[in-house]
C-alpha cells in the first residue's frame, strides 16, 4: 500500500473540513431561496397574437412596472403592471422603426424612451433603435461592420445608464456580439460613436 505524504493528508483534511460547512450552507440556502422565489403569475401565453409571446428574447421594466417583451415574433409588446397587453411596436421588418430579430430591450427610467437592438445579422443600418414611451420610432444608429458604432451579426443586449455615482450619464450601452465588445453611445443616438 502506498503511503501519503503529510502535506497530502493535510490538504485532504482541509478539503473535508471546508466541504462540510459548504454542504450545510447550500442546503439551508436552497430552502431560503425557494421560499423567497415563489411563482407569481404567467404574463403571456405562447403564440403570435397580441398579448402572446414566442421565445422571449429580452424583457425590461419601466418606472411604473410596465413590462416590455421582445420575442421571436419580431416585435416588442408592452404589458401593464397587472400583465394586461397594452400595445405592440417595432413589428417585423428591416426598415427603421421595425425589427427582424430583437435581441435587447431597455427603458430609460427618467424619460420612458425605449431602446431596442436588432440581432439580425443581415441588417445593414439602424441596429439600435430608440422609441418614445408610446412606441413611436424616434431615431436609429449603428451599421454593419467591424468599427466603432458598427456591429457584426447584429447587436446583443442593451442597457440605459441614467445616473452613476451622482453624475448624469444619459448613455446607452450596447453589446457588439460579433466583436465581443461593449459600446457606449449617447442616449440621443446622434453620431453613434462615443
Amino acid at each position: 500500500m502506498k503511503s501519503l505524504s503529510a502535506s497530502t493528508l493535510r490538504n485532504r483534511r482541509y478539503w473535508l473540513l471546508l466541504s462540510v460547512p459548504l454542504v450545510a450552507a447550500s442546503l439551508m440556502w436552497s430552502s431560503t431561496v425557494s421560499a423567497s422565489c415563489n411563482f407569481l403569475s404567467i404574463l403571456a401565453s405562447i403564440g403570435s397574437g397580441d398579448g402572446q409571446v414566442l421565445t422571449p428574447r429580452a424583457i425590461a421594466l419601466d418606472p411604473s412596472d410596465n413590462v416590455y417583451v421582445a420575442d421571436q415574433n419580431d416585435r416588442v409588446q408592452k404589458f401593464n403592471s397587472s400583465g394586461v397587453f397594452q400595445f405592440k411596436f417595432a413589428t417585423g421588418g428591416s426598415s427603421f422603426g421595425s425589427v427582424v430579430a430583437p435581441s435587447g430591450v431597455a427603458v430609460d427610467r427618467t424619460t420612458g424612451d425605449i431602446y431596442v437592438c436588432d440581432g439580425f445579422s443581415e441588417r445593414t443600418s439602424g441596429i439600435v433603435q430608440k422609441f418614445n414611451a408610446s412606441g413611436a420610432f424616434q431615431t436609429a444608429w449603428g451599421t454593419a461592420g467591424n468599427g466603432n458604432g458598427q456591429f457584426l451579426n447584429g447587436a446583443g443586449g442593451v442597457a440605459v445608464e441614467d445616473v452613476v455615482a451622482d453624475r448624469e450619464l444619459d448613455e446607452v450601452v450596447v453589446g457588439a456580439v460579433g466583436r465581443a465588445e461593449v459600446e457606449v453611445h449617447p442616449a440621443r443616438g446622434v453620431g453613434g460613436h462615443v
